[in-house]
């Protein structure tokens, strides 16, 4: 299974390099793939599942996709809840994502 989250890792890596070129459909492919990875071997519960949504999220949100990237910080937000915590600093940043989000749509009161 090291292995395996090696790959997840790797996959990770490249999402985050195609991101900050600005291939955002393949950043998120590779996101995907790492995703895919971690909850087969950590569960769909685990922080380091969160922090991949969380990822997911910017990636969707740079492109414009709102109600996605909502999706995917609200589901890191929830894992982040139950695995770290409200006040840890993981769950914050989540919930600022989905803050900036619900902005985005025009749901202030969201927000």
């Amino acid at each position: 299974a090291s292995d395996t989250m090696i790959m997840a890792d790797a996959y990770g890596n490249m999402a985050l390099a195609h991101y900050y070129l600005g291939n955002y459909n393949d950043s998120l492919e590779f996101h995907q793939k790492a995703l895919n990875i971690k909850i087969k071997c950590l569960g769909p519960n685990h922080a380091s599942v969160a922090s991949t949504y969380t990822n997911m999220g910017s990636c969707v949100l740079t492109m414009g996709q709102y109600e996605q990237a909502r999706d995917y910080y609200q589901k890191a937000v929830d894992i982040d809840k139950v695995c770290l915590g409200e006040s840890h600093p993981s769950t914050a940043e989540d919930l600022s994502g989905l803050a900036l989000v619900h902005q985005n749509l025009g749901d202030l009161n969201s927000a």
